[in-house]
């Protein structure tokens, strides 16, 4: 046996060993060897390239090593296979380096290799290859370029012949790409397509039973995203623990007891967590607040076990974390940022606007301290303030917040920004210049028409509705608010559980119905709307149906008594939401949320 070949087998030997030391030293003596063949030579600075990515976070140094076995390689007609593991290597240094050009010419490069070699005795393994770098140029478009750049990728599979576990990770990302793009529609029809599949992966002859576990988590995620947006809220079955499909996730992910995921997705703790996101925010909209504080809780446990564990400090800086701590733990810097979107959520939903502050400057301390790696949450967090200032009643705050929002690169929160800025110039101002203003940024988003409305996201439909209701009824027109608010409230109930949204339509819709003669009809409303505002903790509302329930009682002398107990009731309600926004208000960064803006990018 040559002195390479020795080398490379006590390297192998050393490294299952877990002494990398002794096999870098090993290997290191191999590319010292100028006589070898240069397929030799490559294969042994390859080999040592991958333990500096793994083991020593030296990601320059492996980078020359795999230029030069790719230098190497160029003499050679063949070593397909081995050309395809050194370009790999590259696009993942590449990837943790920043270099984002260089990780993409280094996956186009193995592109290029499965070709010169789909007629080799190696072409079925090529094709394996050939799939996997299509994977990865959908996940880097996705990453860099948008949507259609990973949309392109997945197309360029559909000319491949693939195997079972390919077309599933396939229909996967053709399912998030959709998700993410805000159109729920397609990933149905894929997730039918999808579930046999798995199956089949599963009954395959020396399949993984780990791998099947992963798919059906993987499957579940984007099942629930599509549910929850398409408003098929009741496809997913609840029992007195939640929802079933995220609780059996959860019982999978423990299962799987930290085991590394078998393909290229999240790590395993970090599906744990998103699921426990999830759920929470299902259960936060069904009116289950205490059940969604417990998933809530779960996930913030995992998060912060995470982050520890790969040395990041939220109280530090990106100058401070090394690219190791960066790259592994970015998943869960997010998942952080996604945990403090639904918690403040919670807090504003249930009036407790001074803790949703002090949850939003700890959001905005987190942009300042990491303002490249949490770069894509900005419209996402301006949308959070504006929320928080339209709950404080700082509609002008709320609607500039909003229109950032709808200047932003963030497409698919357009529509949702437009209709929140609306309201937000509805609320602040009851003029004519208000109703001009929010009729214009209903139009720019064609969000008059009540066609488009009824083709959105099921979320962002019944805002159209109602906030186009209040425009109607503003102009007079309560006979199209009625009919607009009608589908609104069917929408909110039938499709999203949403018993707060439910209240605050219903708040709408009465004064309308009461206008029609029909007192009793309004009061049943307004009573219904109390009942859900109370049971959420939710004062606007409360206090909104409150007052219409006095004024339809003061209409009426036989009604005194009742009128002069509904005043009690309202007053201290009011003066509870007028205690809420003054405790908001007087929290010491109260002002910067209303005014904030990002910090600019390293």
């Amino acid at each position: 046996m040559s002195t390479a070949r020795l080398l490379l087998q006590l390297a192998s030997q050393f490294e299952s060993q877990h002494d990398y030391q002794q096999a870098v030293q090993s290997l290191t003596a191999v590319c010292s060897l100028g006589s070898e063949l240069p397929s030799v030579l490559a294969q042994a600075r390859l080999h040592l390239a991958c333990l500096l990515l793994e083991h020593y976070d030296n990601f320059q140094e492996a980078k020359m090593l795999l230029l030069t076995a790719e230098q190497d390689l160029r003499q050679s007609q063949g070593s397909h296979l081995l050309k395809c593991e050194v370009w790999d290597a590259l696009a993942r240094c590449n990837q943790k380096l920043g270099a984002v050009a260089a990780e993409q010419n280094a996956l186009v490069a193995g592109l290029k290799a499965c070709r010169q070699g789909a007629a080799s005795k190696d072409k079925d393994a090529l094709a394996r290859w050939r799939a996997y770098f299509h994977l990865k140029l959908a996940e880097h478009g996705m990453a860099h370029e948008g949507h259609e750049a990973a949309a392109e990728q997945l197309q360029l599979l559909e000319g491949v012949l693939l195997t079972n576990f390919e077309r599933c990770l396939q229909l996967l990302c053709r399912a998030t790409l959709h998700l993410c793009a805000n159109e729920p529609a397609p990933v149905s029809g894929l997730l039918e397509e999808l579930n046999p599949l798995i199956e089949l992966v599963a009954a395959a002859p020396g399949s993984n039973p780990l791998v099947h576990k992963q798919l059906r988590c993987h499957y579940t995620i984007v099942f629930v995203g599509m549910a929850t947006a398409a408003g098929r809220v009741n496809d997913l079955k609840q029992d007195s623990g939640g929802v079933c499909m995220l609780a059996a996730l959860q019982q999978m992910v423990v299962k799987m007891a930290g085991a590394p995921w078998t393909y290229l997705w999240l790590p395993t703790a970090a599906v744990g967590a998103l699921g426990s996101l999830l759920h929470a925010s299902l259960l936060r909209s069904l009116g289950k607040a205490a059940q969604a504080a417990a998933h809530l809780t779960a996930a913030q446990e995992v998060v912060e076990q995470q982050l520890a564990a790969f040395g990041v400090d939220l109280e530090a800086t990106e100058e401070d974390l090394g690219v190791h701590a960066i790259w592994e733990g970015r998943i869960y810097c997010h998942l952080q940022l996604l945990l403090v979107e639904q918690q403040v959520l919670v807090a504003l939903a249930a009036s407790r606007f001074a803790q949703a502050a002090d949850l939003l400057a700890g959001m905005a301390a987190q942009f300042q301290r990491f303002p490249s790696l949490l770069r894509d949450f900005v419209p996402g967090a301006r949308m959070l303030l504006g929320h928080y200032a339209y709950s404080t009643q700082q509609h002008a705050a709320a609607s500039a917040h909003f229109r950032s929002v709808l200047h932003s690169d963030a497409a698919h929160l357009h529509d949702s920004a437009a209709v929140a800025a609306a309201l937000a110039e509805l609320h602040g101002n009851g003029g004519p210049a208000g109703l001009h203003a929010a009729v214009e940024l209903l139009q720019q988003r064609g969000l008059t028409q009540l066609t488009h409305m009824l083709s959105l996201v099921v979320h962002d439909r019944t805002a159209a509705l109602v906030t186009n209701a209040v425009v109607a009824q503003r102009g007079g027109d309560d006979s199209n608010a009625r009919v607009m608010l009608t589908k609104a409230l069917k929408t909110a109930h039938a499709h999203l559980g949403n018993t707060q949204m439910v209240a605050q339509v219903l708040n709408v819709l009465a004064p309308i119905q009461a206008g029609k003669g029909d007192v009793a009809g309004a009061e049943q409303m307004l009573g219904s709307a109390t009942t859900l505002a109370k049971a959420h903790g939710d004062l606007p509302t409360l206090v909104c149906s409150c007052t219409a329930l006095l004024r339809i009682f003061s209409a009426s002398p036989a009604d005194a008594q009742r009128s002069a107990k509904q005043r009690d009731y309202l007053q201290r309600k009011a003066a509870d939401l007028t205690a809420a926004v003054a405790a908001a208000v007087a929290t010491p960064t109260h002002a910067q949320l209303l005014a904030w803006t990002p910090p600019k990018q390293l």
